[in-house]
């Protein structure tokens, strides 16, 4: 019962929830279901793949996380770097669900900048690609699958190597 009180009191703040490119749909509800049963208010969500695709790990701490944000992600070392900087950070790993820091996991090197110290202040904006949404996997499975074939690619023709 006690944890379930700091809980609520940590998570009544979070205005917004930041959703890595490495997470999928499913993971995306489970994650605001999460937030929500812990005491947020209907926070803004801002996903990484639609409104900034390819923006690095080093803009995101410096230009879209702070005391208000919560990130959600995949990426387990990245994650341990956002605890290590203060923020909030929610990870996936497997059917587990946490905000804590993920044992024997080193955090990313990422070195501590002020957004205008990023290049010319601005987030990274790629040109658009109107065939991404239709190429790239919605699910977590499909990207499995994917991934699984390009390794499978990648060995065949890196085998040839004389």
């Amino acid at each position: 019962m006690r944890s379930q009180k700091k809980s609520k009191l940590r998570y009544d703040q979070v205005s917004v929830v930041v959703f890595d490119e490495s997470v999928s749909i499913e993971e995306k509800d489970r994650a605001l279901d999460w937030v929500l049963k812990r005491g947020a208010r209907t926070p803004k969500v801002v996903e990484v793949r639609e409104h900034y695709s390819g923006l690095a790990d080093e803009r995101i701490l410096a230009s879209l996380l702070n005391s208000t944000t919560l990130l959600v992600t995949r990426d387990r070392p990245f994650h341990n770097a956002v605890l290590a900087r203060g923020y909030r950070s929610l990870i996936f790993h497997g059917e587990v669900t946490t905000d804590r820091p993920l044992p024997g996991i080193r955090p990313k090197e990422i070195p501590s900048r002020k957004p205008e110290e990023l290049e010319e202040g601005i987030l990274y904006h790629p040109p658009a690609v109107p065939l991404r949404p239709f190429l790239m996997p919605t699910s977590e499975r499909e990207l499995k699958t994917l991934s699984t074939r390009r390794r499978r690619i990648r060995n065949h023709f890196g085998a040839c190597r004389i």
